[in-house]
């Protein structure tokens, strides 16, 4: 059967695939006519993001079905954090640990009992600072 495949670059291409062929394998024979690596390739079909282990058969797609693909966006985590442990130690003992108020959100020494601020009415309703975690990758 033949798809249409709407690359990247904005040219629609068509491909002659079987029905029972993975999407993974079309995926193969994209990378090799654009250039576009399969881990940076997601295929919609329908608004569905194709996965890799499925058929053509399983997400219904006919002769003539005309499929997009786009990019894959890369982001998100604080990427690999290369601190000395003692720059690490020393940030937490001055920004990690305190004492958080629960009513006006003022930073406080760890050994605070009260809040020091007068808008919330030296409140005792304190919470720890939550940790920052630091991955090591």
């Amino acid at each position: 059967m033949q798809i249409f495949v709407r690359g990247v670059s904005g040219k629609t291409m068509s491909w002659e695939v079987e029905r029972n062929e993975t999407v993974k394998s079309v995926k193969a024979k994209i990378e090799e006519k654009e250039g576009v690596s399969m881990e940076d390739q997601r295929l919609i079909y329908g608004g569905k993001q194709l996965e890799d282990e499925f058929t053509l058969a399983h997400y219904q797609i006919s002769h003539e079905s005309t499929m997009e693909v786009v990019g894959r966006l890369r982001g998100g985590g604080y990427g690999k954090l290369n601190y000395p442990p003692t720059l690490l130690a020393l940030a937490q003992k001055y920004n990690q640990h305190k004492m958080i108020c629960r009513k006006c959100y003022a930073r406080l020494p760890k050994k605070a009992t009260n809040c020091r601020k007068k808008k919330c009415g030296h409140s005792n309703e304190l919470r720890e600072k939550k940790l920052f975690q630091v991955k090591n990758l």
